[in-house]
């Protein structure tokens, strides 16, 4: 009786183990299918140690970073800082396989004592270079939160060497380097307000800012049931700031709007805009714009549209001015999911400061891309095949095509990919992708 009590106590041991934590492990590779052909092969070895009630983690490979860090790396290549998209700082292991060196990373996560709950994070890059994050946040009455959270990293810059001898960035040598970053976050079921600052200092370069506010107004989520949401959104770079990842963007003022009307079934209609001027005041040379809508999700039906979408973007900071034109489209045909898309890119000469395309006698044609997505969900595996088709005026044609099959588990994943980038001049130069992971 005793034996089988023991071996019933070690079984319910190792049951709340594994409902406390979970583990993954995996291997991402891609190099050439041609193996008699120098190729620059990416291969990445993760692994990660999960507290399933905190979300806290130990991880080590190539990661994925959201919240503050990511919004200072290098403000001009991420969305503008709206409200809604202040995640709360954390990051995880990158499933795709990518020619970054791997980083270990800690986030500790504390359960609610009170209306508080904190957390930290350390991360250490292959260079022994750390980085610290940390914060808290409270949750108040009426469903009302307030997050404070910061940030902080020092290293020394590689040297950088002048591309041309009339370069416009001059060579420079190994340089210290080091950045701050504050965030807070408040929200209501109606309203959220959010804004960032960070300061960076670089040797021989001198200290640069950066700053963003976004607010939000109404809202369909989980504790909101208002059909509709406006956002705002603002920032700003001084031209000595350089982002977490030791680039310069360079500075820039920018404005960004979007309405938001959610409908019943799933469905969703925006409008959004943003333009953005070299600095305070100035004209405004870069803009964008963006219509999508979402169908409802009708169950069963054999044919249905999923979405529809176009943006139009502009470059005007130099000339030629380059306009860029997209239209999406999705369509579910029983079990096939598809995406088309068609997209236009052109050079204008006009003299006009305007943020957004304008089609004119100026104007002529750069490029034409057509491309195609297709997948299909059988049981356990999914398979899908992309394409594209690139015509450039005065250059060659592109044409790339991939196919992949993913095999699923409940704890596990393996997918074989292969791909070509240009089967129209290069046809024997094709690339295969093998990644497994397996979590527990």
């Amino acid at each position: 009786m005793k034996k089988e009590t023991d071996i019933l106590a070690e079984r319910v041991d190792a049951s709340l183990f594994w409902q406390i934590f979970s583990f993954r492990v995996g291997l991402l590779d891609r190099r050439s299918l041609r193996p008699w052909v120098p190729d620059n092969a990416h291969t990445n070895l993760l692994m990660g140690i999960y507290h399933i009630p905190t979300a806290s983690r130990l991880l080590y490979g190539v990661l994925d970073e959201w919240g503050l860090p990511a919004r200072i790396k290098n403000p001009w290549v991420r969305t503008a800082p709206f409200a809604e998209n202040h995640a709360p700082t954390v990051s995880d292991i990158k499933i795709e396989p990518s020619s970054k060196n791997p980083s270990s990373y800690l986030y500790l996560k504390s359960t609610k004592i009170g209306i508080f709950s904190g957390f930290a994070s350390v991360s250490l890059d292959n260079d022994s270079n750390a980085a610290f994050g940390g914060g808290v946040s409270a949750d108040f009455r009426d469903k009302k939160t307030f997050r404070l959270e910061g940030f902080y990293t020092d290293k020394e810059l590689p040297p950088r060497t002048a591309s041309t001898w009339f370069s416009k960035e001059p060579p420079l040598p190994p340089r210290e380097f080091r950045i701050f970053g504050v965030g807070t976050v408040f929200s209501s079921p109606l309203f959220i307000l959010a804004m960032d600052f960070a300061n960076s200092e670089t040797f021989a370069f001198g200290h640069g800012i950066y700053a963003n506010i976004g607010v939000r107004f109404g809202g369909k989520t989980s504790r909101a049931s208002l059909p509709w949401a406006v956002s705002f959104a603002g920032d700003g770079v001084s031209e000595r700031y350089v982002g977490r990842d030791g680039a310069e963007p360079g500075g820039g003022f920018r404005y960004a709007a979007k309405f938001e009307y959610f409908g019943k079934n799933n469905a969703l209609f925006r409008i959004g805009t943003n333009i953005r001027a070299g600095h305070f005041g100035g004209d405004f040379e870069r803009g964008s714009g963006e219509f999508y809508y979402r169908f409802p999700v009708f169950r069963n039906a054999p044919v249905q549209f999923s979405r529809v979408s176009f943006n139009l973007t502009r470059n005007a900071s130099k000339v030629p001015i380059l306009d860029d034109y997209e239209a999406i489209a999705g369509l579910n045909l029983w079990k096939f999911r598809t995406f088309f898309s068609i997209s236009l890119s052109s050079l204008s000469w006009s003299q006009a400061p305007f943020p957004y395309p304008l089609i004119d006698a100026a104007s002529k044609w750069k490029s034409i891309k057509l491309s195609g997505d297709v997948s299909y969900r059988l049981r356990l595996f999914l398979l899908s095949a992309k394409t594209g088709y690139l015509i450039q005026d005065e250059k060659k044609s592109l044409w790339n095509l991939s196919l992949s099959s993913s095999l699923y588990r409940n704890h596990s994943r393996f997918t074989f990919k292969v791909s070509s980038e240009d089967l129209v001049q290069n046809f024997e130069n094709w690339f295969m992708t093998v990644s497994w992971r397996i979590s527990l």
